[in-house]
Parts: structure tokens; sequence; C-alpha cells
């Protein structure tokens, strides 16, 4: 874990911040590649009290760390390299989404495919599905899209366990690609997932800590099964935005008599007094993460408040949004 001997008397040395969970059950994907780089049973399911985790590095070249905060910190780092795609796994993904991308082409003439979501931003754990969008399709309808994919998909055995979901407000096709095992969510003529992929691209250039805050957050998700909307869960562009605001907003960066408005992630404009100037972002990974849970997980009213990366972060009332409107 990333407990330790500490100077805070609010953590004590058996601390687990990351709280991985003492006895997870094993995660793979639908292939049964394991979460992690070939650690069996995935980055959760190698938790034990017999030994450190596999994403653990020892330096024998200096003393460990006391400070929790700056042990949870450097624990991060390491996590969010561990997970990181290798070599292989990019290749992987890439033969699948070109081999789906050959059935499009196909079957739309004039039709493209676009990805977005965790494998456009390079976000994604080894779990991860792959989310495309068909534009251009030419279609009547997003249900005919679907429905025309469903069928050469089907025609060239390219997919397994495949679900054309035709009367959800976003149609998609779901199904597992037949060779690689990976979980494909294809939806058509909806350009604004690629979109939201380009700004958060620029986000993780402007907000360093998006990343690994991102990867660990996600995996706490998945472990609990928190992170499926259609079952009460956070997803994952929820979960970015979220992340995203509370970077923008974190009070490390507000002005010197500044409001609570946020700050842009645009850097200020040659000649901006320094007073004018957002301060550094908190730089402990550590405190960003538990800063994160003690804002969502209880200082936010969640029910009747609702949160915002536009212009620089910014919280709103979901009753003056049209929000609380269940009739």
């Amino acid at each position: 874990g990333a407990g330790g001997g500490s100077d805070d008397e609010r953590f004590s040395d058996d601390d687990d911040f990351l709280a991985m969970a003492s006895e997870p059950e094993p995660s793979t994907s639908s292939d049964g590649m394991a979460l992690g780089k070939g650690t069996p049973g995935g980055a959760g399911a190698v938790m034990s009290k017999d030994g450190p985790p596999p994403w653990w590095r020892e330096d024998a070249s200096r003393a460990p760390l006391k400070a929790p905060m700056l042990r949870l910190h450097e624990e991060i780092l390491w996590f969010a390299d561990f997970v990181k795609p290798t070599p292989e796994e990019q290749e992987r993904r890439r033969a699948a989404y070109e081999r789906v991308e050959a059935v499009v082409k196909e079957t739309f003439a004039s039709g493209r495919l676009e990805v977005f979501g965790s494998y456009a931003t390079g976000m994604y754990l080894p779990t991860s599905d792959i989310d495309c969008v068909v534009l251009d399709s030419g279609v009547g309808t997003q249900a005919d899209g679907v429905r025309a994919l469903g069928r050469a998909l089907s025609r060239g055995g390219l997919a397994r366990k495949m679900e054309l979901i035709t009367k959800a407000r976003v149609p998609i096709v779901k199904f597992v690609e037949a060779l690689s095992g990976i979980q494909f969510d294809v939806s058509f003529d909806v350009a604004n997932g690629p979109q939201a992929a380009h700004f958060v691209c620029r986000a993780m250039q402007e907000l360093p800590p998006l990343r690994p805050l991102c990867v660990v957050i996600k995996l706490y998700l998945q472990q609990r099964e928190l992170n499926e909307v259609y079952t009460g869960g956070i997803g994952s562009y929820a979960l970015i935005t979220m992340i995203i605001a509370y970077l923008q907003l974190h009070p490390s960066r507000r002005v010197a008599g500044g409001d609570a408005t946020g700050v842009s992630m645009k850097p200020a404009a040659e000649g901006t007094p320094q007073h004018q100037r957002a301060s550094r972002l908190e730089p402990s990974l550590g405190m960003l993460l538990v800063g994160f849970f003690q804002l969502y997980g209880s200082e936010l009213n969640s029910e009747a408040v609702g949160v915002g990366c536009a212009g620089g972060g910014h919280f709103f009332s979901k009753q003056a949004a049209g929000m609380m409107n269940y009739q």
C-alpha cells in the first residue's frame, strides 16, 4: 500500500490510500489478457499481504519516503506507468481497429471510421473497449446504420457477442472483435465524440496530473463495479470532466484575491499582471487524489450541484439548468 511513517496524525502506518481491495477478484479482458503488463489476474488481483504489488519499485540508493502523501504520489506514478499500454498492446489494438475500419469502408461508400474515448486519448486500460463512430455514413437513420454494420460484421465473421442497440438515444453496435478479443462500441454520425477526444488530449498537455489521476480512479471504480452508466456508475467522459474541473478549480490555482470560478487551461497572456496569473497547480498527486475523493465524496452536494470544465471549470445549479425536471 501507499501508507508509511507519517508526519500527519490523520493517517496511520497501515493506511492503504489507493484502496485497491484486500481480496479482489481476478480482472481480465474478454480474451483473458491480464490487467497490467503480463501480470496474471490484473493490477487489482495481485494485491496481497505477501509482498508489494507488481508496479512497486524499490530504490536502494535512498531511504524510503516517510511522508504518506509523498509515498502515495510516487506510487501513483509507478502505477500509471505500469498500466501504460505496451507496444504489443498498441499494435494489437491498431490491427483490430484496421480490420473493423475495412468492413466500414466496404459497407458505407462515403463513410469513415473515427475513434474517440480512452483509445483516442491514450488513457485506456488493458481491459478498455474501443469507442468508434462512423461519420458521413449516408444512411437514413442511425438505427439503419447499426443494422447494416451488424449484417456486414456477421457475414465477415469478424464479430462475436454482437448486440445491436437501436432503441437508445444514440444507437450503437456492441461486439467483440473476433481475432483480438477487444470490445468495440460503434455509433453513427455523432461528431461530438472525436471533438471531445481532442479537448481531452489538449487538457492532458496542459494539466499533467490528469492522466495518472484518471487511470487510478478509473480502476478504483472498475473494481467496485461503479464504472457503468446504465447501472448507476460514472462513465469515462463524466469522470474526465470531473477531474478536469477539479484541477481547474483547485485552490492552489486561484489567483490572489480571485473568486472561485476557476482558471482556464490557457496560459496567461503576455503582460498579464502577476496578481492576475494562476498559481502553480498542487504538484503532489497524493494530495490531489485525496482531495478529489474529499470533494466529490463528501463536500459536493451532487444531487443539486453540477460540474463542468468549460470556461475554466465551474459549478452550477442543476435546478437552474433545468436538470431537475423528472416529468
